[in-house]
């Protein structure tokens, strides 16, 4: 009788470690094509941020972890990011850092361009009069076209010259 017990119980057992690893071979299927756990543990397919800058050589932050990205010709692309919105923050010495939340949606990828400015501000030089840059730059603003108030505006006060 005992004998018969302790074999109910080792197949009891099997079938329980069975049940198990069918379970997390099913979990790792769905891991391995890009589902995750959601709200309310509902499974979600994953999304991605692409970035690119006009700036190289950045550091990258998601939700404020920073993600080593390897440089794809000027394309840094964050995969594997579960739906919702996220935090991502772009950072090199001597620039302003970028900031941005992002929404990010199942199954589709977010393009985002992080615009970086010097801290010093962008450099620029004096023209002497009479010299030919200070020509091609006066003429330059002169055929610029100038935006035109709209019509519903208070009018431009003398010191508010938009030719100013």
């Amino acid at each position: 009788m005992a004998e018969a017990t302790g074999n109910k119980f080792t197949k009891i057992y099997l079938i329980l470690w069975g049940i198990c690893v069918f379970a997390a071979l099913v979990i790792l299927v769905l891991y391995k094509f890009g589902y995750r756990l959601g709200g309310h543990f509902q499974p979600v397919k994953v999304g991605a941020i692409e970035l690119s800058s006009n700036e190289q050589s950045f550091q990258i932050f998601l939700n404020n972890r920073e993600q080593k990205i390897p440089d794809n010709a000027g394309l840094y692309v964050i995969s594997d990011i579960t739906p919702g919105f996220h935090s991502v923050v772009v950072s090199k010495d001597g620039f302003w850092p970028w900031a941005k939340t992002v929404s990010v949606s199942e199954n589709s990828v977010r393009e985002l361009y992080a615009f970086m400015f010097p801290m010093q501000g962008v450099p620029t030089s004096a023209l002497n009069p009479g010299t030919s840059e200070y020509a091609l730059a006066a003429k330059a603003v002169g055929e610029s076209v100038l935006p035109e108030p709209k019509p519903d505006s208070s009018p431009l006060l003398p010191d508010e010259s938009l030719k100013q």
